[in-house]
């Protein structure tokens, strides 16, 4: 796909959680590439198409709770969210630096994260569970990492009804923040 310029993309307000009922905020994701921001306008929702930086807990999409937590000359910001209630029923794991033995889970590979994600319990299915992490070790408690893995999005058939919606400035975003402490089915610790 070629670069497009900002005005060729669509770039309608998503407005703020409250004004969709039913609907909860899961984060800000930060997007390099224009042609990115692009596929998610274009789809209304995130898609994944590879890593584009670090998997430091997992491959898939990338966001914070609030808005510009990670700042990038030339991106564009993503707003997502998901149907309340299947998100809230889908589960979570906090993802620490290292798992209880003091092997490091944090760029330490899809294998030993998934083994981490089944330790915390039966039934515990990686691909199908959030990750959440801390943005660097002993970061403030609202300075977190959410990782929705490729299976939840709706390009491979995810049913969490979720939605993207990019624009330029992280400005546009307002506001809006996800609200962790508030999420139900979450399994491990932040450290």
């Amino acid at each position: 796909m070629p670069p497009i310029g900002n005005a060729e993309l669509n770039t309608a307000p998503l407005g703020t959680p409250s004004s969709h009922p039913g609907m909860a905020l899961l984060g800000t994701g930060v997007v390099a590439e224009i042609a990115q921001a692009h596929i998610y306008n274009e789809a209304g929702t995130p898609v994944y198409t590879g890593p584009r930086a670090g998997t430091r807990i997992g491959k898939g999409v990338y966001m914070t709770e609030i808005a510009g937590q990670w700042r990038k000359p030339n991106s564009w910001y993503c707003q997502i969210t998901a149907k309340y209630t299947e998100f809230q029923h889908t589960p979570k794991a906090w993802i620490p630096q290292y798992d209880s033995f003091g092997s490091l889970l944090w760029n330490g590979g899809e294998a030993a994260i998934n083994r981490y994600i089944e330790s915390l319990g039966h039934g515990w299915r990686p691909k199908y569970t959030i990750r959440l992490s801390e943005l660097d070790e002993g970061a403030p408690k609202d300075e977190n990492s959410i990782l929705i893995p490729p299976a939840l999005l709706e390009q491979n058939g995810g049913l969490l009804g979720l939605r993207a919606w990019c624009a330029p400035d992280v400005e546009e975003m307002g506001d809006n923040r996800a609200d962790i402490g508030e999420w139900e089915s979450v399994g491990g610790k932040r450290v």
